[in-house]
C-alpha cells in the first residue's frame, strides 16, 4: 500500500497545477466548448449521438460519455475536466503497477515502470490536455484488460476469457489504440507469464500457435474496430498525393528513433511536430534504420536469456504501429501522446535490465538505486515544467513557437484562438504567417477566410474560403463560412450548396442547419425549410434564433399570421431580444394591427432609447393612424443623427406613394435638421408645388439655389414664377439656367414660351 501512496503522491505533485488550467484551442473547443451534445450531459439523445457519430473523425463513444459526465458535474469549468484526466492517469499508473507486480512477483522493477509511466514528460500531453481523455480512459481499460488476462492465464476459464473480451471491448469504445492488445497479450505469454518459452526453439511453435489461436476472438474484435476507424477517419486520412508513401515510411523510421531520443532527453517537447515530407536527409534515415535494426537484433539475440528485452522492444514497436504514420491522419510527424502506452515496453526493458544488473553485480545496487532516484527526480521536474506549458492556449503556443517558430499549425491554432477572443488583427497576422509556411494547409485558409468575413472584408474572405474548400472539401466549418460569404455576395444558389455540404459533413452543425433553412425557405421550399428549422431546434433546444429566422422567412413569404407566433415564442424565451420584438412589431404593422405594433416599438425604446428602427416604426404607425403631428413630435425628441435618417425614410416612402402632403411635415423638419443639404430644400419645394403652395415652393427653391446653383432648380423656380405671372423673374431664372447649361432644353423651351407670352402682353 505504501508504494501506491508514494506513486500517487509523486504523480499529484507533478500534475496538480492542472486543476486551475483552461481549455485550449487545440481540439478542446470542438470536443467540449462548442459541442452542444457533450455540454448537455448524459441524455438519451447524447448517448445515441455518442454511439452513432464519427465526430472529429473519431469513433470513441465511451470517451464522449466520459466528457458528458464531466459536463454534468463541472459544466465548462475546465479545472474539473483536468482533474478527471489526472484521476484516470493515476488509476492507469496504479493498475500498471498492479499488473506487473501480479505477473512478475517483483515489486521494485514494477514500481519503476509505473513511476516512469506516471511522471515522464512525454506523457504530459495525454494528461494535461482535456481532449486526450481517450488516452487516459482507454489506458485504464487497457490495464484492466491486462489484469484480467493475468488472472485468466493463471486459471483459464470461459467466464474469465469473456471478462477479458468485455474489458477490451470497453477499451476499444474509448480509443481504437487498443487494437494491438491481442498482440500484447501474446507477448505477455512469453514474458512475464511464461506460458511459452523462447528457449524451447521450434518445439515451442505448437504451444505458440495454440496461444495465438486463443487470441483470435480478441483479434476479430480488434479488426471490427479497425474497420470503424477507417470509416471514422476516412476524411481525415491524408492522401498519398499530399504525403506520399515513401515519405511516410522514412518519417516512421525516424519517428521510432525520435521517440526514443525524447524518452532519454525530453527537452523541447511541443504539441505539434510538422511533417518533414521530403526534407529528411538520407544520412538521418539510414542512421535511424541502422539503429532500429541493431536494437531489434540485440533484443532478439538476448531474448532467450532475457525475454523481457524482446517483449519490451516489440511492445514499443508494435503498439506504435497504428499511430506511426503509415496511415497518416493529420499532418504531424509524431506526437508525444502516441507514446503513452508504447513507452511501457521501453520502461519494462530498462527496469528489468537494471534488476538483472543488480542481481549479477550486487555491489552496484546502491549506485543503480541512486541513479534511478535522480533520474526519476529529474524527469519529475521536467514533467512539472512541461505541465505548465498547457496552462492555456497562449502558454502552449508560446512554448511551441519558442522551439518551432515556423510551425504553421501553431500559428493556425493561435490565430483561431485570438479570433474567438475578439482580437481580429492579431488573429489574421498569425493565420497569414501559417499560410506563409504552409500555403496549401486548408484549415489555415478556412480560418483566415472566417476572420476576414467576421471583419466584413468579404472580397478578401472569399478567395481564401474557396481555396480552402478546393484543398479539402471535407471541412464543415470552411463550407459553412463559404456559404455565409456567398450569401452575402448574392450568390444564393452556390451558398445553399456550400451550406448543404457543411450539414452533410457535420449533421450536428446547428448554425449551418439554420442558415441552410433560411436559404431553402427563400427558394420557396417551405416544407424542407420547416424540417431544417426543426432540426436546428433539436440540435439546440430553446435556441431563439431559430424562431426569429423562421419567422422572418414566413414574413418575407407574406405569411404574417404564421410569422408572429414564432416571434412571440422567441420573446417568451428571451424577452429582451430586440430583433425578435422588432420583427413582431413590423409584422403587426404590416397586418394592420397598428396599436399593438406601437406598443412593441415603445417596449424597444425602453431598452434602447435611440433605436432608429423603433423610432421610425412609431412615426410610421402614428402617421398611418392619422396622427402625423404626434409622429413628428415623437421624432423631435430624438437626436438629430438618429432622427434625420428616419425623416428621410418617411419622405422616400411618401414620395414613392405620391403622398406629397404626408411628406411635408418630415421635410419641414429636415430643412432645419439638415439645412445644408440642397436636396432637402428641392424635395420640400417639389412637394409644396404639388400641393399648390407656390410662394412656399419659390422660397424653398431659392434656399436650394443658395446652397448649390444648378440648371434644373433655376428652371423649376422659373416655372413657379411663370405660374405666378412674374415674367421678369421667370426670364431671369431661365437665363441663369442656360448660362449654367446652354443645352438645357427645358430651360430653353420655358424661356421661349415666357418671352412669347410676355411679348403678347406688351
Amino acid at each position: 500500500m505504501a508504494v501506491y501512496i508514494a506513486l500517487i503522491t509523486l504523480t499529484l505533485a507533478v500534475f496538480w497545477p492542472v486543476h486551475s488550467f483552461e481549455f485550449v484551442a487545440f481540439d478542446d473547443v470542438d470536443y467540449i466548448v462548442e459541442n452542444a451534445q457533450v455540454q448537455a450531459g448524459l441524455t438519451g439523445t447524447g448517448i445515441r449521438w455518442a454511439f452513432t457519430a464519427f465526430h472529429s473523425s473519431n469513433y470513441h463513444p465511451l470517451t464522449w460519455l466520459a466528457h458528458m459526465v464531466d459536463c454534468a458535474l463541472f459544466g465548462l469549468n475546465a479545472g474539473g475536466h483536468h482533474l478527471s484526466n489526472l484521476l484516470m492517469h493515476i488509476l492507469a499508473s496504479c493498475l500498471l503497477l498492479r499488473v506487473l507486480h501480479l505477473a512478475t512477483r517483483q515489486l521494485w522493477p514494477s514500481l519503476l515502470v509505473a513511476t516512469l509511466f506516471a511522471i515522464h514528460p512525454l506523457h504530459v500531453e495525454s494528461v494535461a490536455w482535456v481532449s486526450e481523455r481517450k488516452d487516459t480512459l482507454s489506458t485504464v481499460l487497457w490495464m484492466l484488460t491486462l489484469w484480467l488476462y493475468v488472472r485468466y492465464a493463471r486459471k483459464p476459464g470461459t467466464l474469465r476469457y469473456l471478462a477479458v473480451a468485455g474489458c477490451l471491448l470497453l477499451g476499444l469504445l474509448a480509443k481504437q489504440m487498443l487494437v494491438t492488445v491481442p498482440c500484447v497479450l501474446l507477448l505477455m505469454d512469453i514474458w512475464p507469464l511464461k506460458r511459452v518459452s523462447l528457449s524451447q526453439g521450434r518445439s515451442a511453435l505448437p504451444e505458440f500457435r495454440r496461444l495465438a489461436i486463443e487470441k483470435l476472438p480478441l483479434l476479430g474484435l480488434a479488426i471490427v474496430f479497425c474497420a470503424l476507424v477507417v470509416i471514422a477517419q476516412g476524411e481525415a486520412v491524408a492522401s498519398t498525393d499530399v504525403i506520399p508513401l515513401s515519405h511516410r515510411f522514412t518519417n516512421a523510421i525516424v519517428a521510432y528513433v525520435g521517440y526514443l531520443w525524447h524518452t532519454i532527453a525530453p527537452i523541447g517537447l511541443i504539441y505539434y511536430y510538422p511533417h518533414p515530407l521530403a526534407s529528411l536527409s538520407m544520412l538521418k534515415i539510414i542512421g535511424a534504420a541502422g539503429l532500429l535494426i541493431a536494437v531489434s537484433y540485440g533484443a532478439v539475440r538476448c531474448g532467450v536469456r532475457k525475454p523481457y528485452l524482446v517483449v519490451g522492444w516489440l511492445w514499443y514497436v508494435g503498439t506504435l504501429v497504428p499511430v506511426i504514420g503509415i496511415v497518416q491522419v493529420g499532418a504531424q510527424a509524431m506526437a508525444d501522446r502516441y507514446t503513452y502506452v508504447p513507452l511501457i515496453g521501453v520502461f519494462i526493458a530498462l527496469a528489468w535490465g537494471l534488476r538483472d544488473c543488480v542481481e549479477s553485480r550486487p555491489k552496484l545496487r546502491g549506485a543503480v538505486g541512486a541513479i534511478s532516484a535522480v533520474a526519476v527526480a529529474v524527469l519529475a521536474l521536467l514533467a512539472h515544467r512541461q505541465v505548465g506549458t498547457w496552462r492555456n492556449t497562449d502558454t502552449l503556443a508560446a512554448h511551441a513557437l519558442q522551439y518551432s517558430p515556423t510551425n504553421h499549425m501553431v500559428h493556425e491554432m493561435l490565430g483561431r484562438h485570438l479570433f474567438l477572443r475578439g482580437e481580429g488583427e492579431k488573429a489574421i497576422g498569425h493565420l497569414v504567417e501559417s499560410i506563409k509556411h504552409a500555403p496549401d494547409w486548408a484549415k489555415s485558409r478556412a480560418a483566415l477566410g472566417a476572420a476576414y468575413l467576421k471583419d466584413n472584408r468579404l472580397e478578401e474572405a472569399l478567395p481564401h474560403l474557396e481555396r480552402a474548400v478546393a484543398l479539402n472539401q471535407n471541412l464543415p466549418e470552411a463550407q459553412y463560412n463559404l456559404g455565409l460569404a456567398l450569401k452575402r455576395s448574392g450568390r444564393l444558389e452556390a451558398a445553399e450548396s456550400a451550406l448543404a455540404r457543411a450539414v452533410e459533413l457535420e449533421p450536428a452543425h446547428a448554425e449551418a442547419t439554420l442558415e441552410l433553412a433560411g436559404l431553402t425557405a427563400a427558394s420557396g421550399n417551405q416544407a424542407e425549410a420547416s424540417r431544417l428549422y426543426d432540426r436546428a431546434l433539436a440540435l439546440k433546444p430553446g435556441w431563439v434564433n431559430v424562431y426569429v429566422n423562421q419567422g422572418q422567412a414566413f414574413a418575407k413569404a407574406g405569411k404574417l399570421s404564421e410569422a408572429m407566433p414564432l416571434f412571440a415564442k422567441a420573446l417568451e424565451l428571451q424577452p429582451d431580444l430586440i430583433p425578435a420584438r422588432q420583427n413582431l412589431a413590423r409584422a403587426l404593422r404590416e397586418s394592420g394591427k397598428l396599436e399593438r405594433a406601437l406598443n412593441e416599438y415603445r417596449i424597444i425604446l425602453k431598452q434602447a432609447p435611440d433605436h432608429a428602427v423603433a423610432l421610425r416604426g412609431i412615426a410610421s404607425c402614428l402617421t398611418d393612424l392619422g396622427r402625423p403631428d404626434e409622429a413628428l413630435d415623437h421624432l423631435a425628441q430624438a437626436e438629430i443623427s438618429i432622427a434625420v435618417p428616419i425623416y428621410r425614410a418617411i419622405v422616400a416612402e411618401s414620395l414613392q406613394a405620391k403622398a406629397y402632403a404626408a411628406a411635408l411635415p418630415a421635410l419641414r423638419q429636415l430643412t432645419v435638421a439638415d439645412s445644408a443639404n440642397p436636396r432637402v430644400h428641392r424635395e420640400y419645394a417639389f412637394c409644396l408645388t404639388q400641393t399648390g403652395d407656390l410662394p412656399g415652393a419659390s422660397e424653398a427653391f431659392r434656399a436650394a439655389l443658395a446652397l448649390a446653383p444648378d440648371a434644373n432648380t433655376y428652371t423649376n423656380l422659373g416655372n413657379i414664377w411663370a405660374r405666378q405671372k412674374e415674367w421678369a423673374k421667370a426670364v431671369d431664372c431661365f437665363e441663369r439656367a442656360l448660362k449654367i447649361d446652354p443645352s438645357h432644353q427645358a430651360a430653353a423651351g420655358s424661356l421661349k414660351r415666357v418671352q412669347e407670352i410676355e411679348g403678347a402682353h406688351r
